[in-house]
Order: structure tokens, then sequence, then C-alpha cells
């Protein structure tokens, strides 16, 4: 495992997160680090698909990924990565915060098919029960990614535009979140490929507009998302998986404790 707790970062390399709500760092991981990750992905997902019915007939989305959200709290070799103090040090950094909370980890592979779907243009933050936005998501593939087995996209700018649309994620309504800037000029609605080697990672914000192409290639496309959000966000009331049935979070609670610990 990685020892370190920070590695460096730039002025530019803040500004540039903070302008366009996303930014790639190259080699922040190493490859003994995802050598691990993904053995216990693998060892898990092979747990998974025994409890799971045939592939025909699991629903849409469930025929593209396999998911786990909150790996960590599944099997706690999972906690290092999800709390990783060098990825918790850029987040907190590139959000200028004190300090930076954990919401959840979320394990997402997704299958190779020739006639798979992608992951349709959206935003996260509409899908999270938070009053406050800033919250971002970490992007772990541990694999290298491109175009043929599902790298990510971006719209530069995006997390600043007056937009908040849950979309349907498995696309079998045909939602298009662009319908929501048609009237902007072209030029500010551009889509930028975020290939990735190995070890590279990206941070988006909960807010930009942001896509993932299908995998195509032969083998599954591996990845962590770890999605944190700044110390003294408050719950909206809003129900979710992960919030629903914790009885003393009330509307107006800052998150806090051992499901949503301090990372960074």
């Amino acid at each position: 495992m990685n020892t370190e707790t920070s590695i460096e970062l730039t002025e530019d390399q803040i500004e540039f997160y903070a302008n366009n709500g996303y930014i790639q760092i190259d080699n922040i991981l190493s490859q003994v680090e995802l050598d691990e990750l993904t053995a216990i992905t693998d060892e898990l997902n092979e747990k998974l698909e025994a409890e799971l019915p045939p592939m025909e007939e699991r629903g849409a989305y469930d025929q593209v990924f396999l998911q786990v959200v909150n790996a960590w709290r599944r099997d706690e070799r999972f906690r290092k990565f999800s709390q990783h103090p060098v990825l918790a040090d850029v987040a907190r950094r590139l959000l200028k915060a004190k300090k930076v909370r954990l919401f959840h980890d979320h394990l997402m592979t997704k299958f190779p098919s020739k006639d798979g779907k992608p992951t349709t243009w959206h935003q996260d933050f509409p899908y999270w029960p938070m009053n406050e936005p800033g919250a971002m998501s970490i992007w772990i593939p541990m694999q290298d990614v491109d175009l043929a087995n599902g790298c990510m996209s971006f719209v530069p700018g995006s997390h600043a535009w007056d937009i908040n649309e849950t979309i349907d994620l498995s696309g079998v309504r045909g939602d298009d979140i662009f319908e929501q800037v048609k009237d902007k000029p072209a030029h500010e609605v551009q889509r930028v490929y975020c290939p990735l080697k190995r070890g590279s990672v990206t941070f988006h914000d909960g807010r930009t507009f942001h896509y993932a192409g299908k995998n195509t290639s032969d083998e599954p496309r591996r990845v962590l998302s770890i999605i944190c959000m700044l110390d003294g966000t408050t719950y909206d009331g809003k129900p979710h998986t992960l919030t629903d049935g914790i009885d003393d979070l009330k509307t107006g609670d800052a998150f806090s404790g051992d499901l949503f610990p301090i990372i960074g």
C-alpha cells in the first residue's frame, strides 16, 4: 500500500478543476495497489454473481453493470481504497475544504458486450440527498480505459450551469440531458473524452455532465468510484438507499459519524 498521504498539486490544477468541474490526475495509484484492488473486486464479483438471477432475468441496468454500493462496509479490505489518504487529500484540496467526508463508494463492473449500452450523459448530484453542492466523484479504473471499453467523457464548465436534473440512467426512456441546454451556443457545450492509463484517476463535480461509453472490449471494465462531500454537508430529506432507515438522521442534519467518516 502506498504510504504517502499527499502528492504535488499545483494551483493551476486546482483552478482547472474549479473552472471545468473535472480533472484527470495521472499516476496517482501504484500498480501494486491496483493489483490488490482488482483481486478483491474479482473475488467479490464472483460471490455476487452466484447470488444473482441469470442475465436475461435481470433489469436493463443490471444487464450492463455489476454494482456494489459501499463495498468498504461489505468487505473491510476495500476501506484502504475508499478512504485512501492520497485521494482524500487531493479531493480536499480541489474542493478548497478543511475536511471531506465519505458519502459512499460504488464498485462498478461494466460487462463486455458488442451490443452493450453506454452510461448515458447525466449528473450525479441530483441523485444525492444533499442540500449543498460541491460533492465529487473520484473515478478509479482498474485497467487502461479508452473509447473501446468505456472511458469517461465530460462537458467542461457544466457544473456551473443551473441544471439539476435526474434522468433514466438505464437509457430505456431515451432521456437527453442536453435538452436542458439546447439554447446554449455549441462552443459552450463541448464534450471531452478522457482516456486513462491504469493508475490514473478522474475527479469530477457532482453537477458536471458526464458519460461513459459501452464496453466493446473482451474484458470487464472495473471501476471503483468514491463519492465524497465537504464536511458540514446536510441531508435534504430525499429518499436514498444510503439514508433510508437511519432514524437519527433528520432533514437539515449534517452528515456525520462512522457511516460518513472524515477521510481527509
